[in-house]
């Protein structure tokens, strides 16, 4: 579990008549294989394993977090009651520790102590969440090392079994947000299926890193049956103009769509690029890709791969004439008409200073109905019949000078077609 910065955890919960498992600030649930030793130490051998997903009952804790095996983490031990009634004590990097409702992000507070049934031996369950909370081990005075959190989301049934999902977390690397949680049922099977947004910040990095990840209960188990990074680069550490991909979620199906910007020399379109600015410019296509939800296998896959296409725009107004070069002074290729429906190839960027301010150009090279290639400034021109015309619009009609200023509402991206 150390491997990721963020989980979220589903357990779920029964009252009914064969057990009373009670969720409350004593429960915890294995998040891995773990041992239960006789004492707050590695020191002694211990052949009692309990899997991941095993519920367990607090009943005491060390004061100070200790060093794992490997001396670069530091957590603590606790003293638990199993399930089976053996007493013992479990190294807190395997357990998920029940939260306070009070001390839970305000996205996950409707889903601590909530009633859901998924079926599989989940039926009438609880979600409540649960965290793990330590220290890298970097540092001999622990003020000075960095926290090590990483929280859940949790399910127990009545036989007090447990499954997971990412949710949040942070460590030294960065921090890791669940911006939303939605409980929908997806694959038509009379269970919901949940959908988890994150958006992490990592340490020096500009790029605001976000995913959406589909958990659905496969054979007794909480599995990821599809994942998708949303995020856009234009070069490394540096966010696109299109900033993230679209995802459209609807009965048994997921559409993803998205403008991508790439090297001339991985351009998959049939046109001309003329000449090339090599450190001025990007190729632009308009992909997509489809999902459907695999019975067989109960899995998400994408049957015939990614499409991509050229993107197309025409004037906002009136008529334009295109250059040979990406400058005014330029002579002129063509003349693109009223209402003349261009094909967009490569968008070109420079920085120049007008009037004593730093400014960026950014000129589009593009293909007339008449065949004629050439540039024309890019707030001349408009995309269309594309997911993110409105937001490229708005990008090369105001362009900010560094690609990391920007900025939109992330929800615009996620799109969800299921009661």
């Amino acid at each position: 579990m150390k491997k990721s910065s963020i989980l979220i955890l589903f357990v779920c919960f029964w009252v009914g008549t064969l057990s009373a498992i009670q969720i409350d600030q004593t429960s915890a649930t294995a998040l891995n294989t773990v041992t239960l030793y006789g004492d707050s130490t590695f020191i002694q051998h211990s052949d009692y394993e309990y899997k991941e997903g095993a519920f367990f009952k607090i009943i005491g804790e060390t004061y100070y977090e200790h060093p794992d095996a490997d001396q670069k983490q530091k957590f603590k031990w606790y003293k638990v009651e199993t399930s089976d009634k053996q007493i013992g004590w479990i190294f807190g990097d395997g357990l998920a520790v029940y939260v306070p409702f009070n001390d839970l992000d305000p996205v996950l507070q409707p889903y601590h102590r909530k009633k859901v049934s998924l079926g599989n031996g989940f039926d009438n369950a609880m979600t409540w969440v649960g965290a793990i909370h330590g220290r890298d081990n970097f540092h001999a005075q622990d003020y000075m090392n960095p926290l090590y959190n990483e929280y859940y989301l949790v399910v127990t049934n009545h036989r007090g079994n447990s499954v997971l999902m990412k949710c949040s977390g942070e460590s030294v690397r960065g921090e890791t947000f669940v911006q939303k949680v939605e409980a929908r049922d997806i694959t038509n099977d009379g269970f919901p299926e949940f959908i988890v947004q994150r958006r992490t910040a990592n340490v020096g990095s500009v790029l605001d890193e976000r995913e959406i990840e589909v958990f659905s209960m496969k054979a007794g188990i909480l599995s990821s049956v599809f994942h998708e990074h949303m995020t856009l680069n234009y070069e490394p550490d540096v966010p696109s103009p299109a900033l993230y991909k679209q995802i459209e979620i609807e009965n048994q199906s997921i559409r993803i769509s998205y403008v991508d910007y790439v090297l001339p020399n991985r351009y998959k379109q049939d046109h001309q690029l003329g000449h090339i600015y090599t450190r001025k410019e990007r190729c632009m296509e308009y992909v997509t890709a489809y999902y459907t939800w695999d019975k067989r296998t109960k899995t998400f896959k994408n049957l015939y791969g990614e499409s991509r296409m050229a993107l197309q725009g025409g004037l906002w107004s009136g008529s334009f004439s295109i250059k040979e070069k990406p400058l005014f002074s330029s002579p002129t290729v063509d003349q693109i008409k009223e209402k003349e429906v261009v094909t967009i190839i490569k968008h070109y960027e420079e920085y120049a200073v007008e009037g004593g301010q730093k400014v960026i150009n950014n000129w589009f090279y593009v293909k007339t109905s008449n065949g004629k290639y050439g540039y024309v400034p890019a707030k001349k021109l408009g995309f269309i019949q594309i997911e993110h015309a409105n937001l490229l619009n708005q990008y090369y009609l105001n362009p900010p000078i560094a690609k990391s200023e920007w900025k939109t509402d992330g929800d615009r991206f996620i799109i969800i077609n299921i009661p």
